[in-house]
């Protein structure tokens, strides 16, 4: 007799959790039904901003999609990865605007690079390409030895080589790239030109951090004494050597 009133209970509690379920649901179903049909949440307009290099009719020809559809039923994430293809977009995020508009904050990537090749092309500071030579940016780092012709726009600088792509973020990430003007990759190595007009062979990634130390002291020594240096030689990783003007 216990087990079958006990058996009705749990009955029951499955009925009324059924129950409410389905209620939810048909709150849910009607609530998005009455939100299409009244036409709140409806994207009639756009807002784009951030946008500085990136034409607007560029965005609004992926956007114009949108147009017509409820915001809260809107694929963001596929426009967004639509709009990330274009390379200068770094990141995108959506918000909705009353009187029905989409507002899409755009953030650009930023010229840092001047790749110098059989084709020159412009790159960030994460060694994405961003488009052919045209920047109007001024003080570009220069680089040279790189094959342009291995690479489109969109791609990554050294996305094979491991070697010189390890060396090349390291040194872009580290701060004595601000006193940088340029740099020559090798085959697993780099030379750069400081602003000062100093040659520092630095070599390969190996001993990274204890050789931009070591270049640290000598042009601290150099900014104290005076000295004319031309180049500071750092493959030798425990002996750089210095080379004076004239000698």
């Amino acid at each position: 007799m216990r087990n079958r009133r006990v058996s009705q209970r749990l009955r029951r509690k499955k009925q009324m959790r059924k129950r409410r379920i389905i209620f939810i649901s048909l709150v849910i179903i009607i609530a998005f039904s009455l939100v299409q049909i009244s036409g709140i949440f409806r994207i009639n307009k756009l807002d784009i901003s951030g946008n500085n290099v990136v034409k607007k009719s560029e965005i609004e020809k992926i956007l114009n999609e949108s147009i017509g559809k409820n915001y809260l039923l809107l694929n963001k994430g596929k426009i967004e990865k639509a709009l990330l293809k274009i390379p200068y977009i770094k990141d995108v995020k959506f918000s909705y605007k009353f009187k029905n508009t989409l507002r899409v904050s755009i953030d650009e990537r930023q010229d840092f690079l001047l790749i110098k090749g059989g084709t020159e092309y412009i790159a960030d500071r994460n060694l994405k390409i961003l488009g052919e030579k045209s920047s109007s940016k001024k003080e570009l780092i220069v680089v040279e030895g790189i094959d342009t012709n291995k690479y489109e726009i969109g791609a990554y600088l050294f996305r094979n080589d491991e070697n010189l792509k390890e060396l090349s973020q390291k040194l872009l990430n580290s701060n004595i790239i601000f006193d940088i003007s340029s740099i020559k990759f090798y085959k697993d190595s780099c030379d750069f030109t400081l602003k000062d007009g100093i040659l520092v062979k630095f070599g390969p990634v190996n001993n990274f951090d204890y050789k931009l130390e070591m270049l640290e002291k000598i042009r601290e020594d150099i900014k104290n004494t005076g000295k004319d240096v031309v180049s500071i030689d750092l493959f030798s990783n425990e002996n750089p050597i210095v080379t004076l003007n004239g000698v």
